[in-house]
């Protein structure tokens, strides 16, 4: 299920696996390129991996998708 690999993807963030958790979340993107939280968190670890463009790409089709997230 999609929200148990976003679920394991943010706990390797937290626990300081950003490239794991990327490949996570590039899975469910994969499957399903408009589901909004996996959109969220790869925008989250690119941003923290300086690539900007592609985070801020991701982040505003996240909050495009799903409005309440964009708080996050």
């Amino acid at each position: 299920m999609s929200a148990d690999r976003l679920e394991r993807a943010e706990r390797h963030l937290v626990d300081g696996d950003a490239a794991q958790a990327y490949r996570l979340a590039g899975d469910v993107l994969s499957s399903e390129p408009d589901n909004p939280r996996a959109l969220l968190l790869a925008g989250r670890i690119e941003r923290l991996g300086g690539r900007l463009e592609d985070a801020s790409t991701r982040l505003e089709c996240a909050a495009e998708l799903a409005p309440e997230l964009a708080s996050v």
